[in-house]
C-alpha cells in the first residue's frame, strides 16, 4: 500500500464532497 494511494483517496473524497 502507497501512500500515494492514500493520498489520492483522501483528494477524492474531498473533491466528491466539495461537488455535492
Amino acid at each position: 500500500f502507497s501512500i500515494i494511494v492514500l493520498l489520492f483517496s483522501l483528494a477524492r473524497t474531498h473533491f466528491l464532497q466539495v461537488g455535492q
